[in-house]
């Protein structure tokens, strides 16, 4: 069971290494391997570990380890920055109903993210 949740495990948390452009850092066995992983593939309890240098190398999955240092992708986030108002409209499921208010029945509408009541 054991070996079974680690496979699940690796299954799913494994494969974001391919993703990492850098800061990684990889052991098998306890050892630090000095390479960056461009693939990974399974076969059964192994994992085949694929370097940018060409060389590959196979371990059974329980022994390899990988871990991310920061995160690449996002640099900062500006919460400040408000978009403008485009004065779309729409229902209250979320339907979009368009931009001019008076060809709609009356009702409650979104504008520009508050709720409006048309009479």
């Amino acid at each position: 069971m054991k070996k079974r949740l680690t496979l699940v495990f690796a299954m799913i948390v494994l494969p974001f290494a391919v993703w990492a452009d850098s800061g990684q850092t990889v052991s098998v066995d306890g050892t630090i391997v000095n390479k960056t992983v461009k693939e990974i593939t399974f076969s059964g309890t192994d994992v085949k570990l694929s370097f940018t240098d060409g060389t590959t190398q196979t371990a059974d999955m329980s022994t390899v380890n990988i871990a991310f240092g920061t995160a690449t992708g996002i640099k900062t986030v500006n919460k400040d920055k408000q978009q403008p108002a485009d004065g779309r409209i729409y229902s209250l499921s979320g339907q979009y109903m368009g931009k001019d208010k008076t060809k709609l029945p009356k009702g409650v509408y979104i504008v520009n993210g508050k709720k409006e009541i048309k009479k």
